[in-house]
C-alpha cells in the first residue's frame, strides 16, 4: 500500500489542479469538511484527467488506448501500485468512501464514447452515455458526501446526473454541433422535424424550439426525481447536491425564458451566480433541521 507520505502529495496534486483548473467548484468544496474536499478533488481530478485525454490531441484510436492506460493505472492503485497521482488518490478515495470502483471505470468508458463522432439512435441509448460519464459521477460524490450505502441514494444520485448531463447537452447545443458531436436523440429529432444541421446555426426554428422544450422538460422530471438526496447525506455535505441542482435549474429557466431556443445566446450562470446561489444554499443547510 502507498505511505502516507505518497497519499498526502498525491491529494495535494488533485487540490492543486482542482484549484487552478476549476476555481469554481473549488470555492464550493472549500465548504466542505477536509476529507470530503480531498476526495471530491481526487473525483475531479480524474473525471478532468480522463476528459482531457479524449478532447486531446491524436487520433481517436490513440485517445482510446490512452484512456485504456488510464483503466489500468487505477486498477493498480486499487491494489496500491499506482505511480500516477490522480489515480493514487482517487483510488484511496473508492477505498476511504466506499466508492464503487465500477463507478470510476464507468467515466472513462463514457468519456470513451466522446472520441469519435457518434449518434444515438434513441433516449435509451443516450441515457446509457448520461449514466457513465455523469451518473457514475454522482454516485461516486454521493459516496463521498456520507450517502447510506442503500439503493435509494444511488437511484436518486444517478438520476441527478442524468439531469445535469442533459442540462449541458442542451446548454452546448451549437457548441456541440460545430464540433460535429449531436446528443439529441436520432429518432426524436425526426418526431419533431428537426435535421442535425440546424442544431450548429444562430437561432432556433420553432420546430427546434418545441423539441428543446420537450428536453427541458425531460431533464426537470430527472431534477423531480432526484429530489430528497440531500437529505440522505451528512449536514456537512448537503449543500452540494442541492447547489448543483439550483444552478442547473436556473440554465432550464433561462432557455425557457428565450422560448426555448439556446442557439441564439447559449444560456450560461457565471461564476458569481453560481458562487451566490451555493452560499444561499449552504447557509440554508446550516440553519434547516
Amino acid at each position: 500500500m502507498p505511505s502516507p507520505k505518497a497519499l498526502r502529495l498525491a491529494y495535494a496534486h488533485c487540490e492543486r489542479q482542482t484549484r487552478l483548473q476549476a476555481r469554481s467548484f473549488w470555492a464550493a468544496l472549500c465548504l466542505l469538511p477536509p476529507g470530503p474536499r480531498r476526495g471530491m478533488a481526487a473525483l475531479y481530478a480524474f473525471c478532468r484527467k480522463a476528459d482531457d485525454i479524449a478532447d486531446g490531441p491524436g487520433t481517436a484510436e490513440e485517445r482510446s488506448e490512452q484512456l485504456a492506460e488510464l483503466r489500468r493505472a487505477l486498477d493498480q492503485g486499487l491494489w496500491g501500485l499506482a505511480e500516477d497521482p490522480v489515480c493514487l488518490a482517487a483510488a484511496d478515495a473508492s477505498r476511504r468512501y466506499g466508492v464503487r470502483p465500477e463507478d470510476l471505470a464507468a467515466v472513462v468508458d463514457g468519456v470513451s464514447m466522446d472520441c469519435l463522432p457518434r449518434r444515438y439512435d434513441s433516449f435509451a441509448q443516450l441515457e446509457g452515455y448520461c449514466e457513465r460519464v455523469a451518473s457514475a459521477v454522482g454516485c461516486a460524490a454521493v459516496a463521498i458526501f456520507g450517502a447510506p450505502r442503500d439503493e435509494e441514494a444511488r437511484r436518486k444520485a444517478r438520476a441527478l446526473g442524468i439531469a445535469l448531463q442533459l442540462t449541458n447537452i442542451l446548454r452546448d447545443l451549437r457548441e456541440d454541433a460545430q464540433a460535429g458531436r449531436c446528443y439529441l436523440p436520432e429518432d426524436e429529432l425526426g418526431r419533431f422535424g428537426v435535421s442535425g444541421a440546424e442544431l450548429g446555426k444562430g437561432e432556433a426554428s420553432e420546430a427546434l424550439r418545441r423539441l428543446v422544450a420537450f428536453q427541458v422538460d425531460r431533464a426537470r422530471a430527472f431534477f423531480r426525481e432526484a429530489q430528497g438526496l440531500e437529505r440522505r447525506l451528512p449536514r456537512a455535505t448537503r449543500f452540494f447536491p442541492a447547489a448543483l441542482a439550483s444552478v442547473y435549474g436556473r440554465i432550464l429557466d433561462r432557455i425557457e425564458a428565450e422560448g426555448f431556443d439556446p442557439l441564439t445566446a447559449p444560456p450560461r450562470v457565471g461564476r458569481l451566480e453560481a458562487a451566490a446561489v451555493t452560499l444561499a444554499v449552504w447557509g440554508r443547510g446550516l440553519v434547516s433541521p
